[in-house]
C-alpha cells in the first residue's frame, strides 16, 4: 500500500514539513497516525535505560498513543517492544530501506510483529538496499509524523543529534530524559536542553506534558554541535 503527498489518507502533520516524502509506503495494519509520539536515542544503552524506554513505551501505548521509532539496535528496538507489551499497543517503525528487507537481521520477527499491530513505513518502494545517507533522511519521517519527540540515552555523536535537530527544525515538543547516566550521556542531554529540550525524569511528567496545553519550546531550539 501506498500513500501520495496529496492523497486524503496522507499523514497530515508529515505533509507540513518542508521536505514530505512525495510517496509512503506502507506495510501494516495501522492507518490512522494522529497519536503518534517519538522515541530515540543511542544503539547502546545502559539495561536501566533501556528498560525505562520500554516501560515510557509501554504507557504511552496503554494510552492510545503510537510510538515511532526507526527499528535500529538500541533504543529503537526497546521502544517498539515496549509499545507491543501493551495489550492494544501500537508502533510505527520508520525504516530507511525498501519494505522487502529488514535491517538488522535480529529484528525480523519484531518488524513482523510491527506489521500486524502497526505499521513499517518507507519512502522506498520494497526493494533497494539503503545508503548511508538514506538513515538520516528517514529521521525527518520520524519526528515528521509526531507530535512530541523523546529523546533517552544519547552519546551526543551521530543520528540522535541530527534527529535533535530535526524536532526542532520541524516543531515537535524535544523531551529529553535527564535522569541517571553515564558522564557522557548526561553531558550529550544538557547540551540538548541547553537548546531547547525540556528536560523529564519520570513517566509521570512526559504526561504532564501530553496533558496540558504545553508551549513548544522548541522553536527555540539551537542546532546540535556535538
Amino acid at each position: 500500500y501506498k500513500r501520495q503527498l496529496y492523497d486524503d489518507d496522507y499523514p497530515e502533520l508529515l505533509r507540513s514539513i518542508k521536505d514530505p516524502p512525495v510517496v509512503l509506503y506502507h506495510i501494516g495494519n495501522l492507518y490512522d497516525f494522529s497519536k503518534c509520539v517519538a522515541i530515540s536515542g543511542t544503539r547502546s544503552p545502559s539495561a536501566d535505560i533501556a528498560n525505562l524506554t520500554q516501560t515510557i513505551a509501554k504507557e504511552l501505548a496503554q494510552r492510545e498513543y503510537t510510538i515511532v521509532s526507526g527499528l535500529a539496535l538500541g533504543i529503537d528496538t526497546h521502544a517498539h517492544k515496549g509499545a507491543m507489551l501493551a495489550e492494544k499497543g501500537k508502533t510505527i517503525a520508520v525504516m530507511a530501506n525498501g519494505l522487502q528487507k529488514i535491517i538488522p537481521k535480529s529484528n525480523y520477527d519484531l518488524a513482523i510483529q510491527i506489521s500486524k499491530r502497526g505499521a513499517l513505513l518507507s519512502e522506498k518502494n520494497l526493494f533497494p538496499t539503503p545508503q548511508r545517507h538514506d538513515f538520516i533522511r528517514r529521521n525527518r519521517i520520524i519526528s515528521g509524523i509526531s507530535s512530541l519527540h523523546i529523546f533517552m540515552e544519547s552519546s551526543g555523536k551521530g543520528g540522535t543529534g541530527h534527529q535533535f535537530n530535526l524536532a526542532c527544525e520541524q516543531g515537535r515538543v524535544p523531551l529529553v530524559y535527564d535522569g541517571p547516566m553515564s558522564t557522557n550521556s548526561k553531558t550529550a542531554a544538557k547540551s540538548m536542553i541547553d537548546r531547547g529540550g525540556i528536560p523529564f525524569k519520570t513517566v509521570s511528567e512526559i504526561f504532564d506534558k501530553l496533558s496540558h496545553n504545553y508551549v513548544n519550546p522548541s522553536l527555540f531550539c539551537q542546532g546540535w554541535v556535538s
